[in-house]
């Protein structure tokens, strides 16, 4: 899972919005960016709060201070600042990424409860359909998590970890016939060795990609 929240800080930190208030404030986000994309995450929160500092309202700071301490492993202090940015600016980044960290924690509801709120704000985010699937994978519910993979294929039919996703899902269901389905796919993408290593799997021979 931490995975996936590394794989979301860089694009967030270019998408979010920044709002016009101060160069001081702008200044001290553009410094944190800087640190936190090369993982120096205590020196880019030291940023964003001096950020927060000159303008408390700044609630791009609150998310991304929330950002660095889920990727330092604070997730009590990710989740305080998560929580404010969703109530402060629910917005669909500020959602998922309430999710995200519920769901490192295992708090399965309320990271499910944090990703309809994102979808309910973007019906086509393909990222909050498989992170939905990956908490039911994690509750080991694989038939209610292969519909969220389904979905989010349709969303990005080019999504490999997707893919090996609902290939895992079909296989611990036992529905091997989906699950070589699933292998079939990507011997057309001609990605031989994912092919090579799902069939090992088939066969016992490799219990874990």
């Amino acid at each position: 899972m931490k995975k996936n929240l590394l794989w979301i800080i860089p694009a967030l930190l270019l998408s979010c919005p920044a709002p016009l208030r101060s160069e001081n404030t702008e200044d001290y986000i553009a410094n944190g960016n800087k640190f936190a994309n090369k993982n120096q995450f205590a020196e880019a929160i030291a940023q964003y709060q001096k950020a927060v500092k000159t303008d408390p309202k700044n609630n791009r700071a609150l998310f991304l201070i929330s950002l660095c301490y889920a990727q330092s492993g604070d997730l009590d202090q990710a989740l305080s600042y998560a929580l404010s940015v969703s109530q402060k600016d629910p917005t669909y980044a500020s959602f998922y990424n309430l999710g995200l960290i519920y769901s490192v924690r295992k708090e399965s509801d309320k990271a499910l409860d944090a990703l309809d709120q994102a979808l309910a704000l973007n019906p086509k985010s393909f990222d909050a359909e498989y992170q939905k699937g990956l908490v039911y994978t994690n509750l080991k519910n694989y038939d209610q998590a292969v519909p969220f993979f389904q979905k989010a294929l349709r969303l990005n039919p080019s999504l490999d970890k997707v893919r090996l996703a609902l290939f895992d899902a079909f296989l611990r269901q036992g529905d091997r016939n989906s699950a070589l389905a699933q292998i079939e796919e990507f011997r057309k993408m001609k990605k031989t060795a994912i092919v090579q290593a799902l069939e090992a799997r088939m066969k016992g021979a490799n219990p874990g990609l």
